[in-house]
């Protein structure tokens, strides 16, 4: 009994670690990201993701590989979040790869409407 557990654990260990990767397929997680705002540029036949922060004077173009056909509209303004995967050191890429998690339309909020105080 006390040789069949560590063997289990030993045969199911590759199994469980090829789950986390799966989501990548095989890029290394950098980190993941949330309620990011960005746009959906077509580019030749693949469509990528946007993201200018202003604030940090930076700008990121994210590879999806999971992007759902009803979101695949050439200048769509988007909410996402997701797994960002590493680019390898040898490899040229168009974008930097995504695992998709959430999205959905951005929706500009509404202004809010003018009230002024009742005179006495």
């Amino acid at each position: 009994m006390k040789f069949i557990l560590p063997v289990f654990f030993l045969f199911s260990f590759p199994f469980i670690s090829s789950a986390q990767v799966e989501v990548l397929k095989g890029y290394e997680i950098e980190k993941s990201v949330s309620n990011m705002p960005g746009t959906i540029r077509l580019f030749g036949d693949s469509y990528l993701i946007d993201v200018s922060i202003p604030e940090q004077n930076t700008y990121h173009t994210f590879l999806p590989f999971n992007l759902k056909k009803e979101y695949e509209v050439d200048g769509m303004k988007i909410v996402f979040g997701g797994i960002v995967g590493k680019v390898p050191i040898y490899a040229r890429m168009i974008g930097t790869p995504l695992h998709i998690t959430s999205i959905r339309k951005y929706v500009k909020p509404k202004a809010k409407a003018k009230t002024t105080p009742v005179k006495k």
